[in-house]
């Protein structure tokens, strides 16, 4: 629901809650919740209008909500190196602990033949292990790039603040 809040957020400049509660379909609770838990993530600002000038009661404010793209971009930079660093931890971790069992079948595939030093469960276990290699560094690769479309966004940013 949050991602749904923040997309229709970064579409439209900027909205005012009862705007976003009406495009988004969702209940005011949910949107009050989901904007405020954004707001506090630092992921969008709100600004505060005062319909007159006697008061400053909240039901005589609108709220205006829309994207902190300078911090919703770091954030999103500092998550994925999150992510990546864990995933390589993990795989670490893996390639490890099961190190002489992928020596012993990579060795195996190498000979083209099945030995008698490895049982059928390490050879299950060794090609489970492959596998999540395997997909753990296509994740890494495409955390990369994600990080390169990242940074290069805020690259196009500081470069057009410049001009």
């Amino acid at each position: 629901m949050s991602l749904r809040l923040f997309r229709l957020l970064s579409l439209k400049e900027s909205l005012e809650e009862s705007q976003v509660i009406k495009f988004a379909m969702m209940s005011p609770v949910d949107v009050r919740e989901r904007l405020t838990e954004m707001l506090y993530a630092d992921l969008v600002q709100v600004r505060e209008i005062p319909k007159g000038k006697q008061d400053y009661k909240p039901s005589n404010v609108l709220f205006f909500w829309n994207v902190n793209w300078a911090n919703a971009l770091s954030i999103l930079i500092d998550r994925t190196y999150h992510a990546t660093h864990n995933v390589l931890v993990r795989l670490n971790q893996e390639l490890e602990e099961n190190a002489l069992l992928i020596q012993k079948f990579e060795e195996e595939q190498k000979n083209k033949e099945k030995s008698a030093r490895m049982t059928e469960e390490e050879r299950s276990k060794a090609s489970w292990v492959k596998e999540i290699q395997e997909r753990m560094e296509d994740a890494i690769l495409s955390l990369d790039d994600t990080l390169f479309m990242l940074t290069d966004t805020t690259d196009s940013e500081k470069e057009s603040r410049r001009l």
